[in-house]
């Protein structure tokens, strides 16, 4: 096997890989919209949440990944390692999601009063329970395609 037909292979090798990523993605999209709409009350604020933060939060990791990949010595590592922060998120958030609900209820609800400031304390916290994974997916694609051109 030439050298040229190994790079195609592997290059294959990764394309598919990432297919499998961005199908892991699109199932995580929906199981954060099932659990925020428990949060929120409504599955149409849940959705309409998951898509503003995954699509923006994607659309960050990528920009912030443009900035500093040219200083990253192995892109197809730091890539490995984004999925690997992104699979261990999705095993923690459940954990993360009851012990923040559970607190919400308990603590702060009660405290603020407010059917305004619970909303907004809601929404906030429902975003930043997502907004990180989505800007590491958001940084995958970029890295993947820059390591594969060096």
């Amino acid at each position: 096997m030439t050298s040229s037909s190994r790079a195609r292979v592997l290059c294959g090798v990764y394309v598919l890989l990432f297919v499998f990523s961005g199908f892991a993605g699109l199932v995580y999209e929906s199981v954060w919209t099932h659990y925020l709409k428990l949060f929120l009350g409504h599955a149409a604020y849940a959705q309409t949440l998951v898509l503003v933060i995954f699509m923006g939060g994607m659309a960050l990791g990528a920009w912030l990944t443009s900035r500093i990949s040219a200083r990253i010595r192995n892109l197809l590592l730091v890539y490995a390692v984004a999925e690997a922060v992104v699979g261990v998120a999705g095993i923690f958030f459940h954990p993360v999601f009851l012990a923040v609900t559970q607190f919400s209820y308990d603590i702060v609800f009660p405290s603020l009063g407010s059917p305004v400031a619970i909303g907004l304390y809601k929404w906030t916290h429902a975003a930043m329970l997502i907004l990180p994974q989505s800007v590491v997916l958001g940084a995958t694609f970029p890295l993947m395609t820059a390591g594969i051109i060096r």
